[in-house]
């Protein structure tokens, strides 16, 4: 053996001593912060820290499976501590996330490596404080506006440590995977990020038992937003099936998108649906009369064009004596509803024109029956205007509105009486344009 090789065989082992005496050493240390942190009566946290922290500073330990476990109870002590002491501890506030992230190192670890220093006792046991610590943190920066990615982040942690809680000691303090999804799309929706926002209710959709019927509904919204009123529509449907004891929400929802894109046909369908369950709602009564109403003044207008580039006027479907039927039916429920009154002596006034309209299509022997009718139709849409007038339930642009409509009425008539009339409603129209005019100013 060369003097070198001599020389160089004590040193190794001299270094391989050292390495096992400093490993012992940190494990020494280990110990002690078991002890310490074990000992409720004395627990001293500051030097728990002090020395949890030298431990995962020396490259020998730093990794070591067992520290990361008594790091993330150290931490988690820290920042749930009240003790303005312990407090000052957590020097850049993030003790709670530096405890999810040792107790998620920790249970990366093979069974084996968890075991060791009574590591995996402690952390099932402990495991509820960096949970709580986080979720903690967590709802509290939720409160101001501007959060979102930091209680992602945090919720995130709780997500991610629920699934180590297999006793689910969480839960007890209502700490589920649900809640920590919601507070995420809380904050979402708090800051306006609607793509973030989604991404959340999604994921509470697709949990079975989640029976919390707003997600839906803001998942329609946000879409409807976006025009995607299918989509809209697919999600309220998807509540309807999930949470049947809200049906009346999804159905309202449904119909205010029906509305917005003035799909009269599905209006029908979803009023009949409404009314069926709740047959003596006035509200559903006097919609669905609008909905006759409007799909049975726009045939008209069809058939008008129709008639005038001399082409072939369709068949009518509809007709104004079922909007007529519901407006009567809301105003049976509830006589004090103001809209009914208007869209009912509109409807006459509307049936009126049609059948004043109509004289010209009919053969010279029928003109007169037609005449008289619409003169008829006139007056009493005539009287329900006069009635809404007097009794002061048209106002402003409603009841200008309703004096120009009015005065052509008379003019339709067009006897002496209504004559009269007109004068008199001429001078209401012109007083009402002086004060919206004043109004304006």
């Amino acid at each position: 053996m060369s003097m070198k090789q001599q020389l160089l065989a004590p040193i190794l082992s001299l270094s391989l001593i050292c390495s096992v005496t400093q490993i012992n050493a940190q494990v020494k240390l280990l110990k002690g912060i078991r002890d310490n942190m074990m000992d409720d009566q004395n627990k001293d946290v500051a030097l728990a820290k002090y020395e949890i922290d030298k431990v995962m500073l020396h490259p020998e330990t730093k990794d070591m499976c067992a520290a990361w476990a008594w790091k993330g109870l150290v931490y988690a002590d820290i920042a749930l501590s009240s003790d303005s002491s312990i407090y000052k501890l957590d020097e850049n506030h993030n003790a709670a996330e530096l405890s999810a992230e040792a107790f998620l190192k920790f249970y990366s670890c093979s069974d084996e490596e968890q075991e060791k220093i009574d590591a995996k006792v402690a952390a099932d046991a402990y495991l509820v404080n960096a949970i709580s610590a986080c979720w903690n943190k967590a709802v509290y920066v939720g409160r101001e506006p501007g959060k979102y990615l930091e209680v992602k982040k945090l919720m995130g942690y709780v997500e991610s440590l629920l699934v180590y809680d297999k006793e689910e000691k969480a839960k007890t303090n209502n700490v589920t995977r649900e809640q920590a999804i919601y507070a995420v799309w809380r904050s979402a929706y708090v800051d306006t990020l609607e793509d973030e926002e989604i991404i959340s209710l999604e994921k509470l959709i697709a949990v079975p038992n989640y029976m919390n019927y707003v997600v839906f509904i803001r998942m329609a919204e946000i879409y409807s937003s976006k025009k995607q009123y299918e989509k809209a529509l697919e999600f309220l449907e998807k509540g309807k099936t999930k949470i049947p004891q809200k049906s009346s929400d999804f159905l309202d929802m449904q119909i205010n998108i029906e509305i917005e894109r003035e799909n009269m046909l599905a209006l029908l369908t979803k009023f009949n649906e409404a009314i069926e369950s709740n047959p003596e709602n006035p509200v559903y009564y006097f919609s669905r009369g609008v909905a006759y109403h409007k799909l049975k003044t726009d045939e008209v207008k069809n058939q008008d064009l129709a008639v005038k580039n001399k082409s072939k006027v369709a068949p009518s479907k509809y007709s104004f004596a079922q909007g007529l039927n519901d407006y009567r039916k809301a105003l049976e429920f509830d006589n004090g509803y103001v809209n009914a009154s208007k869209n009912e002596a509109i409807l006459f006034f509307d049936s009126a024109n049609y059948i004043y309209r109509m004289r010209a299509r009919v053969s010279a022997n029928e003109y007169e029956k037609f005449n008289s009718l619409s003169i008829v139709l006139y007056k009493q849409a005539l009287q329900m205007f006069e009635r809404l007038r007097e009794s002061g339930a048209l106002k402003d642009q409603d009841l200008i509105d309703a004096l120009k409509d009015m005065i052509m009425i008379c003019n339709k008539i067009s006897d002496k009486e209504h004559i009269d009339l007109k004068i008199k409603y001429e001078g209401l129209l012109k007083s009402e344009k002086r004060k919206q005019e004043s109004s304006n100013k």
